[in-house]
């Protein structure tokens, strides 16, 4: 399996784990895996408190390098992953904020 195919799969089980909600991948400047020195990831389902782990221990080396070591590139593949299933740029602002803020989840839901 390609590694852009184990990224959508760890979305896709982890949205189904969570009885369907929304998953948006996330990237920020920080993010570096330190054995690779590439961009690795987080995962924020929609709603709930903080991240989750990015990838099985097993595939965060594989995963990261897919990544790579840029910002810009690796924040352009995390844009078009989750294009992929459907979140934008603004649907992924907002689940990513709903992870951080409780105020800002009372707000999204109504």
């Amino acid at each position: 399996m390609e590694t852009r195919e184990l990224v959508q799969l760890a979305v896709n089980v982890l949205s189904n784990k969570e009885g369907g909600k929304r998953v948006a991948l996330y990237v920020d400047m920080a993010m570096v895996d330190g054995p690779t020195g590439c961009f690795l990831p987080v995962m924020n389902v929609e709603g709930d408190d903080g991240v989750y782990a990015p990838f099985p221990p097993q595939l965060q080396e594989q995963i990261a390098m897919f990544f790579g070591p840029g910002y810009e590139e690796a924040d352009e593949l995390v844009a078009e992953l989750n294009a992929e299933n459907g979140i934008d740029k603004d649907a992924a602002r907002d689940i990513v904020m709903s992870t951080m803020f409780p105020g800002y989840r009372a707000r999204s839901k109504g």
